[in-house]
Parts: structure tokens; C-alpha cells; sequence
């Protein structure tokens, strides 16, 4: 078979029986190309997405169907060896998102290019559908968050009120009781504010800059001995940095820091330090607290998990699970080291990106 300009166009006719039957019969396109971009071969596949005659597609120029700017970009970008490019195949009926893998083959003669072209209508149709559901769930959980948030405060303003004004007439169970009411009220709407900002880590883009993250983790770490009201023994390494989002990574440090300070040994100093392990890359920050068993390690940071009573140690069980989905949210990985009574050790990796002097 000759193409429109007389070139010769290869079929599978002189291929083994078991290879042309593999190439014929899967649900991917399959295409092979010239150096000059003119489609040599097309599997049934193909030829069914465009919705056109085998015979009539191959001959032709690949940027005939495939839709960017012009056919010699199309032609330029396909010819990019060993990529993978998402584009859109131009049918008679639609266009097409696909995923397009490029792959050259190695024979005598000219440069042959193999291409497999596959279909993402259906993922990206789900992608859709995920996102719509996404975003239905956000505006429930912040409806539902915005009507709690008036009751509750409602609660907790008339238990307080009815202690100060009529303490003195209640017995001593009904003044209690009244204090549990608020302090129950209060939590729940300290765990509704912290749901909504886990939610939030869905949407919210990361703006990446140049973060300085020895004196993001200065400020934070004030802040933090300041909430606690406790004296700590901070050690922060200087000249850090990431790329990264600064509101984003301060979270997950406040989230790591609250954590090392609250969960300090009765009657010792709490000790924070921050830095970053050169041998893999990873920031950490390491205390000397009470520790945990490692066979729990699992459940830190999923939301709601808890290795210790609220009596114990007040929270709501969502700050790991924050900074988590904050060290996913670039790319990066978190995981810790700990023994009982022997101090804990959070480590957090960002994208390679994030470290501005790191090797690409």
C-alpha cells in the first residue's frame, strides 16, 4: 500500500501470526510513523475512533488527527521519543482525550516510531463525576458545620451564664454537670472547625514559592510554646528551605510541634528539635516525650485515630491526618520512628522540586 505521496505503507500481512493477532485485536490504537510524521500502519482500533476506513487513515500526515496547534507541532511533539502525551484525537463524531506513548523501533533503515493511542473518555468522565461529588460533599459538611456552630455556641454562652449568675444555688453535680456540657460543646466545635480545614486540603491549590523553613518553624514554634503556655527547649536548624506553600507547610509544622510539646513526659522540659536528615532529604522533627509502640505507627495519621484517652491528652485526632494530606498535597512522603518513653521522630519528604539545591 502506497501513501499520498507514493511512499510505501507498511501492513502487518508479513508479521507473525500470534503478534498480528495481539496488535489487531487490542483496545488500543496502535500507529506506526515515519520520521516525516506519515502514518505507515493502523490497527482496527485506531481506525474505529476516528470513525474512518483503515485504508483512508493510513497514508496520511498524524497531525491530521490529532488536535494542537498545527500538524507540524503535532508532527514535532509525536516525534518526541520515549514521551507520553495527553492530547485530543479529532474524530468524524468527537474529539477524543487520550494518552498517546511514543516508542522508537530500532531496525535498519529509516526511523520508525510505534504509538499507542489510549482511549480516557472513561477516566476522565469519572475525574468528572468525582470532582462534582467532591465539591457536593464540601458544600454539605460546610453547611452543615455553619448550622452546628450557632447552636453550640448558644450551649456553651448559656451553661456559662446560668454558673456565674445562679453557681450558688446549684448543688455541686449540677454545676459540674453543667461544665462538662460546655467543655463537650466546645470540643465539638474545635473537631467541626478542624473537619472543615481537612476538607479544605481537597481544593486548595499550592502555591509554590521559595519557603525559608528555619524561620517559618521560629514563628511557629512561638506560637506554639505560647498556646501551651510551657517553656520549651527549641532547636532549630538555620538556612533551610523548600518550595513549597508557606500557609500550608506552617500547618503541618504547628500540627508537629503541637504534638512534640503535648506529648512531653510529666515534670521534664519538653526538647523540639528541627532540621533535615541529609542522608535522605527529609526534614524531622524529633522530641523527647513519651514515645509510643511502633505496632500503632499506622494509625497516626488517619483521621480520628488515637493512641491515648482525651483525659489524658485533649484533641480531636485530626492534626496528623492534616499533615499528611499536607506533605501529599506536594508530592512528598511522612513517616515516624518512636519507642515508649523514648521520644518520637516525625520525618516528612516535599517533591523533588521542593528543595531548591537538590539535583533534578
Amino acid at each position: 500500500m502506497s501513501s499520498e505521496t507514493g511512499d510505501q505503507v507498511y501492513t502487518l500481512k508479513g508479521a507473525d501470526e500470534p503478534y498480528r493477532v495481539f496488535v489487531e485485536q487490542m483496545q488500543e490504537g496502535a500507529i506506526t510513523l515515519d520520521s516525516l510524521g506519515t502514518i505507515l500502519y493502523c490497527n482496527r482500533s485506531f481506525s474505529d475512533m476516528l470513525g474512518e476506513p483503515l485504508e483512508c487513515v493510513m497514508g496520511k500526515a498524524i497531525g491530521t488527527y490529532f488536535g494542537t496547534e498545527s500538524a507540524f507541532d503535532a508532527e514535532r511533539i509525536f516525534l518526541a521519543e520515549g514521551s507520553r502525551i495527553e492530547t485530543v484525537l479529532i474524530s468524524r463524531s468527537r474529539d477524543i482525550p487520550v494518552i498517546c506513548s511514543v516508542t522508537r523501533i530500532r531496525i535498519d533503515g529509516p526511523a520508525v516510531f510505534a504509538v499507542t493511542v489510549t482511549d480516557l473518555t472513561t477516566q476522565k468522565d469519572h475525574e468528572a463525576d468525582l470532582k462534582r461529588a467532591v465539591t457536593e460533599l464540601e458544600g454539605f459538611c460546610y453547611s452543615v458545620s455553619h448550622d452546628l456552630r450557632a447552636p453550640l455556641r448558644s450551649m456553651i454562652s448559656a451553661a456559662n451564664i446560668v454558673i456565674e449568675d445562679f453557681g450558688s444555688f446549684l448543688p455541686p453535680s449540677g454545676e459540674k454537670e453543667l461544665k462538662r456540657l460546655a467543655t463537650s460543646a466546645s470540643y465539638l466545635g474545635r473537631l467541626i472547625d478542624d473537619l472543615l480545614a481537612y476538607s479544605r486540603l481537597l481544593r486548595n491549590e499550592v502555591a509554590r514559592a521559595t519557603v525559608d523553613m528555619s524561620n517559618l518553624a521560629q514563628t511557629i514554634a512561638a506560637n506554639v510554646e505560647a498556646e501551651a503556655n510551657k517553656l520549651v527547649e527549641w532547636q532549630i536548624e538555620p538556612g533551610l528551605e523548600a518550595a513549597g506553600d508557606a500557609r500550608l507547610l506552617g500547618m503541618a509544622l504547628h500540627n508537629l510541634f503541637s504534638n512534640a510539646v503535648k506529648f512531653s513526659r510529666k515534670g521534664e522540659r519538653p526538647k523540639v528539635q528541627f532540621g533535615l536528615d541529609v542522608s535522605n532529604g527529609a526534614f524531622f522533627v524529633r522530641d523527647n516525650g513519651i514515645g509510643f509502640d511502633m505496632q500503632y505507627a499506622h494509625k497516626l495519621f488517619m483521621p480520628f485515630e488515637r493512641l491515648h484517652r482525651q483525659e489524658e491528652y485533649p484533641g480531636t485526632g485530626i492534626g496528623l491526618a492534616n499533615v499528611k494530606r499536607v506533605v501529599m498535597r506536594h508530592g512528598g512522603q511522612v513517616w515516624t520512628d518512636s519507642a515508649l518513653l523514648n521520644g518520637a521522630t516525625f520525618f516528612f519528604t516535599l517533591s523533588p522540586e521542593s528543595l531548591p539545591n537538590s539535583d533534578k
